[in-house]
């Protein structure tokens, strides 16, 4: 994602410029003919979205991995948005800066080291599990290795209304956290029946599925594909889009 990792960005990553980038990236896909199907976790749920509203014509389907459906958000994470006056002009400050060269080098990150660490310590459970839980919560740990202004941005555009996606015939597959922190999966369950063309699973996680549970995630996206789009071994025809 822009201004993320090795692809740091002066410019704010907005929703709509995320969803810009990724509709370039898929137009430079040399099979024409293959599926695309977008697969994004809590932001990249929100640019999911964003990007089949904005190009249709692109994507044949989307699974969302605990989307942070502004109408399924828990009351806790819902109080949090009295802050967004506060994070805004925090933004237009460090963005200021990093405009005029003031700004941190970070650190490398390895995300598959880090990762790993982290399911060991799903795995050990008891304090070992909840050490992660408040580790990934923490806007501190974020901002060590993403700029501040970035930071920032991520948590403005997360909590934007959600893409209106329910006049649209994408195939959705939206996953939700049993167990979730930000949002609640019963209410999220009710969202999806207002989709044109959705379907609800949910898995045992906290809000981190690609990292709590792969293997569960996997099947749940492999099994709803082979329904979608083959049928014997053959690939179906792709929505109408």
């Amino acid at each position: 994602m822009r201004g993320h990792g090795s692809n740091e960005s002066i410019l704010c990553g907005t929703l709509e410029r995320q969803a810009d980038d990724l509709a370039a990236i898929i137009r430079k896909i040399p099979d024409p003919k293959g599926l695309v199907v977008l697969i994004g976790h809590s932001l990249g749920a929100q640019i999911a979205m964003m990007t089949v509203v904005r190009y249709p014509s692109l994507v044949d389907a989307m699974v969302l991995l605990d989307p942070l459906i502004q109408e399924a958000l828990t009351a806790e994470t819902f109080q949090k948005m009295k802050w967004k006056p506060f994070i805004r002009a925090g933004e237009f400050f460090f963005r200021f800066l990093n405009r005029w060269g003031i700004r941190r080098h970070l650190p490398k990150y390895n995300l598959r080291k880090e990762d790993e660490r982290a399911r060991q310590m799903i795995l050990e459970g008891g304090e070992a599990f909840e050490a992660f839980v408040r580790e990934f919560s923490s806007p501190w740990n974020e901002i060590v290795h993403v700029h501040i202004a970035t930071y920032l941005r991520d948590l403005l555009e997360v909590s934007r209304p959600t893409p209106p996606v329910y006049q649209l015939n994408c195939p959705t597959l939206v996953v939700a956290a049993e167990t979730g922190v930000f949002t609640n999966s019963q209410k999220i369950k009710k969202w999806v029946r207002h989709l044109n063309n959705g379907e609800y699973s949910v898995v045992h996680c906290v809000h981190w599925p690609l990292t709590e549970c792969p293997v569960e995630i996997k099947e749940t996206i492999e099994s709803w594909m082979k329904r979608k789009f083959f049928f014997d071994g053959e690939k179906k025809e792709p929505h109408d889009k």
